[in-house]
């Protein structure tokens, strides 16, 4: 893996019909250390066409100093149907790129966050995270337990998959959604990288034994769950933790590897 990927922190803004996106940034980091940055930086926004990345600047914002990046503020270049990746950089970059660049200042525990939020007219929901470099830079699988959605009468539920690759090539992957108590398929499902997949689990309400897994065995991703009243009046925006998250001490890798074989084996039959 790239050493600067390893290091590199991205975000995210996931569009949603009839939803305005807002992420907002802080330049500053989680945790201060005599070697964090302590300077100006320009925010940019990048985005993949399939061939290129492109990359423009949109705001400049000074050391400790927070801004919110709305929709407004994205290049009318952009298309409706791709997924904005910001970043921060104490230089300008601007241009198309054959891979995401990799900035290494920003390397801290825990990682710069953001907040990634979606606004309806009346409320909005938050997600503090960000996308880690060493996400982008490797391949991998992604495997979701219990998903946090609510069901009842008037409610919809939405599954984002949120996937960035630090090559720009936008291809198709199958997402599968099964019942974790007997392993049967509730739904099948096309995603794509460098996007955001919004996947409707209404079909899965209706036919679900309780809890699910979601998976896709060639392309990893942070997976949000978004429920919401019909008028968007209410919304509530949850994430899983992959399952290296379940892992507190030692060899976290292999334990995660083998929770996932162990549930991949479980889904195929």
């Amino acid at each position: 893996m790239d050493e600067g990927f390893r290091r590199m922190t991205y975000y995210f803004m996931p569009r949603v019909a009839g939803l305005e996106s807002q992420v907002t940034l802080v330049n500053r980091p989680s945790r201060r250390t005599d070697g964090d940055w302590r300077g100006a930086q320009t925010v940019h926004v990048a985005w993949s066409d399939g061939a290129c990345w492109q990359i423009e600047p949109i705001a400049e914002f000074a050391a400790d100093a927070d801004l919110s990046v709305d929709e407004t503020m994205l290049p009318g270049a952009l298309p409706d149907e791709v997924l904005p990746v910001l970043f921060l950089s104490p230089k300008s970059l601007t241009g198309t790129h054959d891979r995401l660049p990799p900035i290494t200042h920003m390397e801290t525990v825990p990682a710069w966050r953001a907040n990634i939020r979606l606004c309806s007219a009346t409320t909005s929901v938050g997600y503090q995270g960000e996308y880690p470099g060493g996400m982008a830079a490797a391949n991998g699988s992604l495997l979701s337990l219990a998903p946090l959605f609510q069901t009842g009468e008037g409610l919809g539920n939405v599954l984002l998959l949120v996937n960035i690759r630090s090559h720009p090539a936008v291809s198709p992957h199958v997402l599968q959604v099964h019942s974790a108590a007997t392993a049967r398929l509730l739904l099948q499902a096309t995603v794509h990288s460098n996007r955001c997949s919004a996947i409707p689990l209404d079909i899965v309400e209706a036919d679900a034994d309780g809890l699910f897994v979601v998976s896709c065995a060639d392309l990893t991703g942070i997976p949000l769950y978004l429920t919401h009243t019909q008028d968007y009046a209410q919304m509530s925006l949850e994430h899983s933790h992959p399952p290296v998250e379940s892992v507190v001490f030692g060899a976290r890798a292999p334990v995660s590897r083998e929770m996932k074989d162990a549930w991949f084996a479980r889904i195929a039959g």
